[in-house]
C-alpha cells in the first residue's frame, strides 16, 4: 500500500509562492466582511448618522443602495399651527420620496425646494421613506420651523 508521493514533492515551490496570493485574498475577504458588519453597505454602526440641533433632530442613513428603500426619521419638539417642512430641489434629483408618515396636509414646489406642510394635530416625529434614483454624494438641506439641517449621503450602485 505504498504511495507514490514524490508528485507533490515536485509542487512544493510552486505552492509557496501561491501562499501570500491566498493571504491576500483572505485579508480582502475579511475587509469586505467587516466593512459590511460597519455599514459600509447599508445599515450599520458607520451608517447611521443622528445630526441634532436643539428641537430639531434627523436620522438617517449615510451610505445608500441605488434602489433600495430607506428612511429619514425628523423629530422635532413641536408642530406649530401652520409646520411645514422644506428640502432641496437638487436631493429630490437623486432620491424619490415613496411615502411620508405621517400623511402630510399638502406638499407642493416652491422656490425649487419642497415644502411638505404638517398641521399641529400630526405628531413631531415624521419619517420620510426614501428610494435612491442615482448614485453619487448628495446633500439634503431639511428646513423646519425656520431650523435648518444638512445632512450628507453617498449613494453607491
Amino acid at each position: 500500500m505504498d504511495k507514490d508521493i514524490s508528485s507533490l514533492e515536485k509542487d512544493v515551490p510552486f505552492e509557496k509562492s501561491e501562499w501570500p496570493v491566498l493571504r491576500i485574498g483572505w485579508i480582502l475577504m475579511g475587509v469586505f466582511l467587516g466593512a459590511g458588519v460597519f455599514g459600509i453597505f447599508g445599515s450599520g454602526i458607520f451608517s447611521e448618522r443622528v445630526a441634532e440641533d436643539g428641537t430639531l433632530s434627523v436620522t438617517y442613513e449615510r451610505y445608500l443602495r441605488y434602489s433600495m428603500h430607506s428612511e429619514i426619521q425628523i423629530k422635532t419638539s413641536k408642530l406649530g399651527a401652520d409646520s411645514s417642512i422644506w428640502i432641496n430641489a437638487d436631493y429630490l434629483n437623486k432620491i424619490m420620496i415613496t411615502r411620508i408618515s405621517p400623511e402630510p396636509d399638502s406638499f407642493d414646489q416652491v422656490d425649487g425646494r419642497m415644502r411638505i406642510q404638517f398641521s399641529s394635530q400630526n405628531p413631531s416625529d415624521i419619517t420620510l421613506h426614501i428610494e435612491a434614483v442615482k448614485t453619487g454624494d448628495q446633500n439634503m438641506t431639511i428646513n423646519v420651523n425656520g431650523k435648518k439641517k444638512t445632512i450628507h449621503q453617498y449613494i453607491y450602485f
